[in-house]
């Protein structure tokens, strides 16, 4: 199976998971947006309950909801932290480090609360420090996390998926940037310059709850462009926190200069409004990923056991071809050798009664006698090279590194008479050392450049030339010629076995060169084509890998049982035309 086959079983799985979470989220804006609705006129009636005196409580209720309060926020940031580590996004990263910091102030207020011996107007005003720094940390350490933080590769808003490197980097300066905010709150608790100003009788009694203001307003709208923020099964709940943050800052905040108790209460009631928003979205956003883990889970076993079962298959089919092609190699190497005897006596005893008794026969008995001498000829050139061509998988190659240079040598010695008679002119460039038996590679060079000698032209001298180059992980060599060149229509006939575009009697041969050579260089883990002007000349570009790791990478594949038939009746039927 291609390693691509499970992406593509699993993209319908995927894009269904995408669709559902889709769907699923149009009743949680539904839901979200009555309960945004309710808390608006929960804290406007509170607000104005507050500013007429309608009602007062004991002071332990605000000291209770602080509690409750800082568990949530602590609990959302623990819980979102734990996340980030096992899934790495970064919407839980900047959801953890945020709440956790809340959590964190309001212990402080809790401790300060408990420590506090009796209620006066300067405690308030510490307090109020401490409020506003709590207050003011969870935009500002969300508008952090927005600025620092890449969003998760994996997010509809990321165009360019971030690096790891700056991934690990944003993450690093955006937790060191929140313990710096968290512990310059704790300090500014009780310094005389952080926010302290009042000004009587307006909606807005201290300057800098305005700030909350602005800051809660600018973290909605950029959470809202922030697809990994905004459009996940916790991103409505997330904005329904933080809607509550802003009524809050714009509602409850004036109320924070005073001694009154009840606004402890409504103040510590819609930072609970506000944290049980957050941790309902953290909570349904873990019971959907554990839904679409349990739907991946069960995808992926459905597709183990099709692969496994598709790789059985492929394997049982793999053997049952090896062995056809094995049978058709061997079956062309009998018959090729045990054709060579009666083959080699016909011929002779042929060529032995022309010698003897060619004075006895007319012209055309000579004449016949000469077609049969000629076809007998023929006939063993064909057996030979149909032995040499199934002796190519004969074995396996021996894998060395060897001097591409000497075995071309080596070629232009077995090819010295062609050369000679010929005139060529052969050259090459430099060659490098190569990963393929040193054998076959004789036979590659041989044939191609045999090739270039037959086919030339006559009115000019051959000339031929060896080049190589490196191309990535492969060497390609290049062998070219002035000959007589090649239609670009039959490019890949001329490779196929006793492929002949010229009458025996024109060239000699069987047709049976290009083939062994593009056995040898598949066998070895390359390719082979021709690049061909006619009447111009022919360049014959074959590659073999670098490393002999890679000399099987590239095998070709295993016919089937119909095409092996095709294959050898197309040989004998060739064979035939020849003779």
């Amino acid at each position: 199976m291609k390693p691509d086959a499970l992406g593509i079983v699993l993209t319908p799985i995927a894009t269904a998971d995408v669709s559902r979470s889709q769907t699923s989220a149009q009743p949680n804006m539904v839901v979200v947006a009555v309960l945004a609705v309710a808390a608006l006129g929960l804290v406007l009636g509170g607000h104005v309950a507050l500013d007429r005196g309608w009602f007062t409580v004991d002071y332990a209720v605000p000291f209770m909801l602080r509690g409750f309060a800082a568990a949530l926020a602590l609990g959302i940031g623990f819980v979102n932290l734990a996340r980030y580590v096992g899934r790495r996004d970064a919407s839980s990263l900047i959801v953890g480090v945020a709440f956790t910091g809340v959590g964190l102030l309001f212990v402080l207020r809790i401790v300060l609360h408990a420590l506090a011996v009796t209620v006066d107007l300067g405690y308030f005003d510490t307090s109020f420090r401490v409020l506003w720094a709590h207050q003011m940390y969870l935009p500002v350490a969300l508008l952090m996390g927005i600025a620092l933080v890449p969003p998760s590769p994996t997010a509809a808003s990321s165009r360019l998926p971030a690096t790891p490197e700056r991934t690990r980097r944003s993450v690093s300066v955006f937790v060191a940037v929140a313990a710096l905010l968290v512990l310059g709150a704790i300090v500014g608790a009780w310094s005389p310059v952080f926010p302290g100003g009042t000004i009587a009788d307006t909606i807005v009694a201290r300057p800098a709850a305005g700030w909350l203001v602005s800051a809660y307003l600018i973290v909605l709208v950029l959470i809202g462009r922030r697809s990994d923020l905004a459009s996940t099964t916790e991103g409505p709940w997330l904005f329904l926190a933080l809607f509550i943050g802003l009524l809050q800052a714009a509602l409850v905040a004036p109320f924070w200069h005073t001694v009154d108790v009840a606004a402890a209460v409504l103040d510590g009631a819609t930072n609970l409004m506000m944290f049980l928003a957050a941790a309902m979205g953290t909570l349904v956003g873990m019971v959907r990923q554990a839904r679409d883990e349990d739907s991946l889970f069960e995808a992926l076993r459905v597709e183990s056991r099709e692969r496994a079962r598709i790789e059985g298959a492929l394997a049982r089919e793999a053997a049952r071809l090896e062995q056809a092609n094995d049978e058709l190699a061997q079956y062309a190497y009998l018959a090729s050798h045990d054709l060579q005897e009666p083959l080699r006596m016909v011929t002779n005893y042929l060529q032995l009664i022309e010698r003897r008794y060619a004075h006895l026969l007319d012209d055309d008995g000579r004449e016949f006698m000469a077609f049969a001498v000629d076809g007998g000829v023929r006939m063993k050139r064909l057996t030979n090279d149909l032995l040499t061509y199934s002796k190519v998988n004969a074995r396996p190659p021996v894998l060395t590194h060897i001097d591409a240079e000497a075995a071309l040598r080596a070629a232009r010695s077995n090819l010295s008479l062609a050369v000679a008679e010929s005139g060529a002119q052969i050259t090459n460039d430099p060659l490098p050392h190569v990963p393929i038996d040193h054998v076959r590679l004789v036979q590659v060079f041989e044939n191609l450049v045999a090739n270039a000698l037959k086919f030339r032209r006559t009115d000019v001298p051959p000339r031929v030339h060896v080049a190589a180059a490196r191309q990535g992980d492969m060497w390609r060599f290049t062998v070219s010629d002035n000959g007589i060149g090649i239609e670009s229509a039959h490019f890949d006939k001329v490779f196929g076995v006793f492929q002949r575009l010229h009458r025996p009697d024109a060239y000699p041969g069987s047709g049976i060169g290009l083939a062994i050579c593009r056995k040898i260089v598949e066998r070895h883990g390359g390719a082979i084509w021709i690049e061909s002007t006619l009447g111009v000349g022919t360049a014959v570009h074959w590659t073999v890998p670098t490393d002999p790791a890679g000399v099987y990478a590239a095998r070709p594949p295993l016919p089937d049982e119909g095409e092996i038939d095709e294959r050898v009746s197309t040989l004998i039927e060739r064979a035939r035309a020849l003779l």
